[in-house]
């Protein structure tokens, strides 16, 4: 129920806006979630399982908006291939023109991209914010403070609702365990981003 409440914040953006999709340019900015470097892999298999369902999220979006750009972001924790790279080239490899796809290859977490996409564009291009769903209330946070006026488009909901089979079944699991490290990542960076406002 708790991760219900978080990721029902903001909707699912099924159709950009149509002022939006009137603008000369629109940049749909898919936020990191990590990879690997493993060899003998695809590079659509080195994306973790969140990671591959933003940029799908961010592609989908792009296919309906003609005048958009593809920002990819997020940096290496080894000093090898980025994220924002990695996720370049899988948006590549499935169909996005080159001319269309942006990086930012620095930020190590939601408060630098958001931190580094201000001083890069600010408010001169509408945006569209794609992330996890559980992940989205924060990812806005950062980027209200930046100024920057972003429409959430969220994915990867971890809970989905079965028509017919609704309810939250109290047994204890381990995917509910999983869902409770997710929530209280999320309650932590937020406490973070609180006290750094202060």
């Amino acid at each position: 129920m708790l991760v219900k409440a978080k990721e029902s914040q903001y909707p699912v953006l099924i159709a950009p806006l149509q002022k939006i999709a009137d603008s000369t340019e629109v940049i749909i900015l898919v936020l990191g979630a990590g990879h690997s470097h493993t060899s003998g892999f695809t590079v659509n298999d080195r994306l973790s399982d969140t990671a591959l369902k933003r940029l799908v999220e961010g592609i989908r979006l792009h296919r309906l908006l003609p005048n958009s750009k593809l920002m990819c972001s997020g940096y290496s924790s080894s000093s090898r291939q980025t994220q924002a790279e990695v996720l370049a080239e899988t948006a590549l490899l499935l169909g996005v023109s080159p001319k269309d796809t942006l990086m930012q290859g620095i930020p190590t977490n939601t408060e630098e991209e958001a931190v580094a996409y201000a001083q890069r564009f600010g408010n001169s291009k509408p945006l569209i914010l794609v992330t996890s769903a559980i992940h989205m209330p924060r990812s806005m946070y950062w980027f209200e403070q930046q100024g920057v006026s972003a429409i959430p488009a969220p994915t990867h909901h971890i809970i989905q609702p079965d028509p017919g089979h609704e309810g939250f079944p109290f047994k204890p699991s381990l995917s509910k365990a999983l869902m409770m490290d997710r929530l209280l990542h999320e309650w932590g960076g937020m406490l973070y981003a609180y006290w750094m406002k202060k």
